[in-house]
């Protein structure tokens, strides 16, 4: 993954090449099995990173009495772990995006992140149909994170590139005809879409 980005238009900001600009990243979700290599190849390739996670994947795994068959260590391990290996800190905060509006809001307007990649939805379908609670709670939760992501980023005035990698297309839409599989890039005013349909 390369973050090629144009540089900002700030007053009396110095100029970056595109193909040079070290950004500043947010990764929601980055406790996750996508967030979390994510945010180690962004760390690497010299990204200033932070990430933001409520550890609800492994609060899951406890519930429901599993285990990854490879073993995940504790995310504060994890970081001390890349620290070092790599020399690199990955700032992390603890909060549920789709609940804690204003310290979303809040960490925006401190880091003023470049680009804000958001993987902070509750993955696993089964899971979705375990229970009606277990479902509203996936709703509830995915649905509330992509719009607070989004009110934030315009809450914020921040000039902010979003990456959304999300599941609400894949559940109980089979028959509706919608769409399975959805992945939108906000970038500098436009979105991209690209889609596979159920049809």
């Amino acid at each position: 993954m390369r973050i090629y980005l144009p540089p900002r238009a700030t007053a009396g900001a110095p100029k970056r090449s595109i193909g040079t600009f070290m950004a500043r990243i947010l990764v929601l979700g980055g406790d996750g099995f996508c967030g979390w290599p994510t945010s180690l190849y962004l760390s690497g390739r010299g990204h200033e990173v932070r990430i933001v996670d409520n550890l609800s994947r492994r609060k899951i795994d406890v519930e429901l009495e599993v285990e990854s068959l490879t073993p995940i260590r504790p995310l504060s391990v994890r970081l001390a772990a890349w620290k070092e290996l790599s020399g690199k800190d990955i700032p992390f905060e603890t909060f549920t995006v789709g609940q804690n509006y204003h310290r979303l809001v809040t960490l925006l307007r401190d880091m003023r992140p470049d680009v804000v990649i958001h993987f902070a939805e509750q993955r696993a379908a089964p899971y979705s149909m375990k229970s009606p609670s277990h479902k509203r709670y996936t709703v509830n939760n995915n649905l509330n994170a992509t719009n607070d992501v989004l009110c934030a980023i315009v809450e914020s005035k921040l000039d902010v590139h979003l990456v959304h990698l999300g599941t609400m297309g894949v559940y109980g839409y089979g028959t509706a005809g919608m769409t399975s599989l959805s992945s939108t890039i906000f970038r500098a005013g436009r979105s991209t879409s690209s889609w596979k349909s159920n049809r």
